[in-house]
């Protein structure tokens, strides 16, 4: 009886592929995959201990491209990307499968894609004082995180984070990340009262909204009203109300507010 035992010297080539409007701003990586294998051993599964480490960096440096060597053929092996550097999507071609004999190569291609988000922000004043503030500067400020493999990271806004409009205007953010985290923080309001927001066309109910990629609008409207007594503080509170049960964000601004207020 002759018996022959096969280890072989299987390789897995990982290769990248970058697309997206967003790479030359947000997809220089670096990138890793990490790799796990286990292979039949007397009938048990057992891990495979992988030469050199589990894991490769895809950078520019090795043009985004790398391999894993000295293999056990045969070995049943999972690739996945641990790092995707904050990618908007990221996909993998053959990420599960089982290595062949003696010097066979499989080969894994991974994409990862980088969209772009521009933000419009418009401003309207309404109410019963608006017709005194259609001329008025207002400063906006804006601050966006986005998530790079878990780790949430402050992004550069292109030509400042600080604009200033004014009713009928509209202030652009372009190049931002899509999927990224942004909060809009009015710093000079004007004495409005209070603020409604719309992220295109649908009420902001929290502090921040989530950038979809390409183009979007954050509506701002400033309300103004006459002094807070008889028949305009009613209108106020109840038109306030209205906008609550339709699930538009009504923000009410304080008499007395000097610091600057992040928009819920």
């Amino acid at each position: 009886v002759t018996v022959t035992n096969t280890f072989g010297d299987p390789t897995v080539f990982v290769r990248k592929a970058l697309s997206g409007d967003g790479v030359p701003i947000y997809g220089a990586g670096p990138f890793q995959v990490t790799l796990e294998c286990t292979r039949d051993v007397n009938g048990d599964t057992v891990p495979v201990t992988i030469p050199g480490g589990p894991t490769r960096d895809l950078t520019s440096l090795n043009g985004y491209e790398n391999q894993f060597d000295m293999l056990p053929s045969y070995a049943d092996c999972v690739l996945t990307e641990t790092s995707t550097g904050g990618a908007t999507s990221a996909a993998i071609t053959n990420p599960v499968f089982t290595l062949g004999d003696t010097d066979s190569i499989h080969e894994v291609d991974l994409e990862n894609v980088f969209e772009l988000a521009q933000l419009s922000v418009t401003k309207k004043v309404v109410g019963t004082a608006a017709g005194n503030h259609v001329a008025q500067e207002f400063t906006i400020e804006l601050e966006c995180v986005l998530d790079v493999d878990g780790v949430p990271t402050d992004v550069d806004i292109v030509d400042g984070a600080e604009r200033t409009i004014k009713a009928g205007e509209e202030v652009l953010y372009a190049d931002l990340p899509a999927n990224a985290d942004c909060t809009l923080t009015e710093t000079k309001n004007g004495g409005a009262n209070a603020l409604i927001l719309l992220y295109d066309g649908a009420p902001v109910i929290a502090s921040t909204i989530t950038l979809k990629p390409g183009n979007s609008t954050l509506a701002m409207s400033n309300v103004f009203t006459l002094a807070l007594t008889g028949f305009d503080g009613i209108s106020l509170v109840l038109f306030g109300g209205v906008l609550l049960l339709a699930g538009t964000c009504f923000v009410f601004y304080g008499s007395r507010r000097r610091r600057r207020t992040p928009l819920p």
